[in-house]
């Protein structure tokens, strides 16, 4: 592998605003990938690996944060990332091509989901993009404190995290799979925090994914069985400093 990455870290306006760009590029050679095929005779699966000839990572990094007053503070860190196969002939089919290429011509016709799916026994990747590589992916954070009585803080805080769609790993791993894609989605996280007047102790209430969107992690077609992250959390932290800040 070979790696190359270019940055540049500024901070503006009396260190109140910071910008950090980095512009990166990997070169992949002799990957090895595990794919599941699909036995019609047998009418099961079984996993193979195969060999991909190379691929390449590239993309821009940008990173932003402003202290807009004593008690705003505004974040962003957005990725653009080209990810794809360079060349890899002979890639691992599609289950659903695999499974409609082992039909009967007259089963095959009364399938309608099979239409544009034969198995040719391979598809050629090349260019195409690798597993877990979306496009776009950051995550922006706004972050509010307030002074209460007895000098008692309150903070709020909303992570909003975003994606666009990309394929998955598992079973459909280097296949491009429509079967196993995550569609692009919108994340919310957010956290509200009391802080003690002598800042020693900090109660955090925490909620992820509070829209509850469904995010698959893995897909395992071949079982039957997709992970994906909780769909709804809300839990309570408790933090002590022995050494209060400054």
């Amino acid at each position: 592998m070979n790696a190359y990455e270019l940055g540049l870290k500024s901070k503006w306006h009396n260190d109140t605003v910071l910008t950090n760009i980095d512009v990166f590029r990997s070169d992949y050679k002799d990957l090895q990938a595990t794919a599941t095929i699909f036995d019609a005779q047998l009418n099961g699966y079984f996993s193979e690996v195969k060999n991909i000839a190379s691929s390449v990572a590239q993309g821009i990094e940008f990173e932003g944060q402003w202290a807009a007053s004593r008690n705003l503070r505004l974040g962003a860190n957005v990725t653009y990332l080209d990810s794809y196969y360079v060349r890899y002939p002979g890639a691992t089919p599609t289950l659903l091509g695999q499974y409609c290429g082992g039909l009967s011509p007259a089963a095959y016709q009364a399938t309608p989901q099979c239409a544009g799916f034969p198995n040719t026994g391979s598809q050629d990747l090349s260019g195409r993009p690798t597993d877990y590589a979306p496009k776009w992916s950051g995550v922006l954070d706004v972050a509010y404190s307030f002074a209460l009585a007895r000098d008692y803080r309150v903070t709020g805080e909303l992570t909003p995290y975003f994606t666009s769609s990309y394929f998955l790993g598992g079973a459909s791993a280097s296949t491009d799979d429509p079967l196993g894609m995550q569609h692009g989605y919108v994340r919310l996280d957010a956290r509200l925090a009391l802080e003690s007047p002598d800042g020693h102790w900090i109660v955090d209430l925490i909620g992820k994914n509070l829209t509850g969107r469904i995010i698959i992690t893995a897909n395992e077609t071949a079982s039957e069985v997709q992970t994906r992250e909780e769909f709804r959390n809300i839990a309570v932290q408790f933090r002590y400093r022995f050494s209060p800040p400054d």
